[in-house]
């Protein structure tokens, strides 16, 4: 009896239930009014659960529109799927018509939703029972293991990736407590043990703002903590490299684990010992589940497709971006308007993917008119929604970027401007350019033991 029952469940895999009807009207629908976006987002339908591959491009497109506050329609989209060479994948301009033209009088796009979704809920269940089935009888483990193992396989086919939904305060205690219990860090590391003292590392759900004027040290600092995560801690890291190629990006971090002047490799002029030293790192910068994406054309749509992509295989913890003001998008009113957007995707993006997004943001002059140089977080350049949207701002401010004769060349001021989960405060750490690296101030001159032999007087 089991040789018809598992044909059944593979026929059942080999067809899957959908209606593209009903995903086509959903869609007209949203190209025909915002009304029904928001109606089809309350279902919650989202593009992952259209059965047809061009349906899910063509949903995405809407989506990101939308979230921009730009126009939705067949141009706009038509133009936005173009931009992203999808075009053509989705259907092209006729399709995009004939998706609106399917959408009868009166139609209600978020009970055409609802259908898509129930086909959607369907199929995940039909893949879960055949994993389950094959779990059966593959035999691993003992039965109870099997059985914990087949409700996870149905746990996950009935949650909406992204959207947990609402929680009681008996379920959010439980989880918070449990953590607590753990002894589980607050957010990842640094690197920096000061920097960690003050902003507890870096939170999941969290959007931390690394800025400063040109040339100080930005980007410097947001790879040196993307490489902490990826070299460090072995966790997988998606960095958008919008200012720097992929091949710059890799000669500072042979540079920052080498210990090999960044000069000498960049005009190729490297002695016997430096290529030593390259050999002892090679295979750990090889081996590190560090993504580098160097795309001219970086929008974030395209950063939300990278990290669907690496779900699949090892799920991105943290993203770096360097930096926010590269970033493209569909053309704003004005340049204030599109960071704003901006600043607020990549925020979306951290609570989506439930993760920390690290991204480098460009200062205004602000800081050259002041006697002491030092920015301030209403300094940030092109939008004040930066400040709004960000948990953390870490500003950036170097004496000898100003002064080459200061008597605090080689330090580094990371000024934790904005800490919605703590205090705020000044890290003085030490800046090495040449290693394309920031590293933590020699114990006896660190910001912590300076307060502890105060403390202690």
């Amino acid at each position: 009896m089991s040789g018809p029952r598992l044909a059944a469940v593979s026929d059942l895999a080999q067809t899957p239930p959908h209606d593209t009807e009903a995903e086509m009207v959903t869609l007209g629908g949203m190209l025909l009014s915002r009304e029904a976006i928001e109606d089809v987002a309350g279902v919650p339908l989202l593009p992952g659960h259209h059965f047809k591959p061009a349906h899910q491009i063509i949903h995405e497109a809407i989506q990101d529109l939308y979230e921009h506050g730009d126009p939705v329609g067949a141009v706009t989209v038509g133009h936005l799927l173009a931009q992203r060479k999808q075009f053509v994948q989705a259907g092209g301009g006729t399709y995009l018509h004939d998706l609106i033209a399917s959408v009868p009088a009166a139609a209600n796009a978020g009970y055409h939703a609802r259908i898509v979704r129930e086909y959607a809920d369907r199929r995940a269940a039909i893949e879960a029972g055949t994993r389950i089935v094959q779990l059966g009888h593959e035999g691993y483990g003992t039965g109870a293991e099997i059985l914990e193992r087949a409700r996870q396989m149905l746990d996950s086919a009935v949650t909406l990736p992204g959207a947990a939904g609402p929680r009681g305060m008996d379920e959010l205690m439980a989880a918070v407590l449990s953590r607590l219990e753990s002894g589980i860090p607050h957010g990842i590391p640094t690197g920096l043990r000061d920097l960690d003292d003050v902003i507890a590392g870096l939170g999941a759900g969290e959007l931390i703002l690394i800025a400063a004027r040109p040339a100080v040290g930005k980007s410097i600092l947001t790879l040196d903590v993307a490489a902490n995560a990826a070299l460090g801690l072995g966790l997988p890291v998606l960095l958008s490299s919008l200012e720097m190629s992929a091949e710059e990006i890799t000669l500072r971090l042979i540079a920052r684990e080498a210990r090999v002047n960044l000069t000498s490799l960049v005009r190729g002029e490297l002695t016997g010992r430096d290529w030593d030293l390259i050999a002892k790192v090679h295979d750990r910068i090889a081996a590190s589940p560090l993504v580098v994406d160097d795309a001219p054309e970086c929008s974030l749509a395209h950063i939300r497709a990278r990290l669907r992509a690496m779900a699949r295989t090892s799920p991105a913890q943290l993203l770096a971006v360097d930096y926010l003001g590269l970033l493209t998008g569909p053309k704003a009113e004005s340049r204030q308007s599109e960071v704003a957007a901006f600043s607020r995707g990549l925020k979306l993006v951290a609570r989506e993917f439930d993760i920390p997004v690290l991204a480098a943001a460009q200062l205004n002059r602000g800081p050259e008119h002041r006697h002491d140089k030092r920015p301030q977080k209403s300094d940030l350049r092109e939008s004040g929604a930066q400040e709004q949207d960000a948990d953390i701002i870490i500003l950036l401010h170097r004496e000898d970027a100003y002064e080459r004769e200061s008597a605090r060349a080689g330090e580094i001021d990371l000024i934790v401007d904005k800490n919605r989960q703590g205090p705020t405060a000044t890290v003085t750490a030490a800046f090495q350019g040449h290693f394309a690296r920031v590293v933590d101030m020699a114990p006896a001159w660190s910001p912590s033991a300076h307060a502890q032999e105060t403390s202690a007087a």
